[in-house]
């Protein structure tokens, strides 16, 4: 499972190409959790918005989520 927040959607001015931003949350069984940044670079077809390009960018370190305990 995880959460994704914090959406930013960016349109080229011709409104063809689009950046999407967002932050995820992956809750693990021990009370921490791993965050991560995506950055989809989105561009227009005759079906829609595809994604073209996934980037991952994690962010070191175990996070403790609010309330969790590792016992």
């Amino acid at each position: 499972m995880h959460l994704t927040t914090n959406v930013l959607v960016e349109l080229s001015p011709d409104g063809r190409q689009a950046t999407a931003t967002s932050k995820v949350l992956t809750p693990k069984p021990d009370g921490t959790a791993g965050v991560s940044r995506y950055e989809d670079s989105l561009v227009l077809t005759a079906v829609g918005r595809q994604i073209a390009r996934h980037v991952v960018d994690p962010t070191p370190g175990p996070w403790r989520l609010p309330g969790c305990s590792a016992e």
